[in-house]
């Protein structure tokens, strides 16, 4: 069977919209769609911080624990087309892993496994979690659909790159895997590749004369 390995922060999940919501609540700082193109958005809200308010915190890194505290997780909400996209992929006869990468295991493990029971309760999917990028790197299966293209550029498999602002420079200087604005497009390529992955995927070796 297809092993199909899908990010959830970025591919399938909004988590850029709900920081950027928590970081006005928190700060009363508003960011713009302008700042889903630049990196590491916890330097800039500490560079927008006022000096009374960094005063709170050793540097910018420590605002990641309390701009993703506790419910943070289960407040995201999923891509237009992702959760049904998702489940037709099921349907299709691969196996579904979530590969996403946990903050803090405190509270973001728990709180992904919750979100995904939350939409995927009528589909049988595995979990993977890791603790960096790199480590995506060496889980074993045949199509790898994420963001981020550190870890496109690392898989062994079939790459579909879900196009973000964060990537865009990346995607047009080299090619870290197919390209698709929603897992609406992702079904589409996969029905594409499935004939050629089935054919290898039955025991017809077997019935060859040597």
């Amino acid at each position: 069977m297809m092993k199909i390995a899908i990010d959830m922060d970025g591919t399938i999940a909004n988590f850029t919209e709900a920081s950027f919501k928590k970081v006005e609540e928190l700060y009363g700082i508003k960011m713009t769609v302008a700042d889903a193109y630049k990196p590491k958005t916890a330097q800039l809200v500490w560079e927008r911080m006022s000096e009374e308010q960094k005063s709170k915190y050793k540097d910018c890194n420590e605002l990641y624990g309390e701009i993703c505290d506790k419910g943070f997780f289960l407040t995201i909400k999923p891509f237009e087309h992702a959760i049904e996209s998702v489940k037709e992929i099921f349907s299709m006869g691969y196996q579904i892993f979530f590969l996403t990468k946990i903050l803090n295991w405190d509270r973001s493990a728990n709180e992904k496994a919750i979100w995904l029971e939350k939409y995927f309760s009528d589909i049988d999917y595995k979990i993977i979690m890791v603790d960096s990028v790199h480590s995506k790197h060496i889980v074993n299966a045949d199509v790898f659909i994420d963001d981020d293209p550190r870890v496109l550029k690392g898989v062994s498999g079939f790459s579909i790159c879900m196009a973000r602002p964060w990537n865009e420079k990346v995607r047009e200087e080299s090619y870290i895997g197919e390209v698709v604005t929603d897992m609406k497009e992702a079904v589409e390529i996969l029905k594409r590749i499935k004939p050629a992955y089935d054919w290898w995927d039955k025991d017809i070796l077997c019935d060859i004369e040597i």
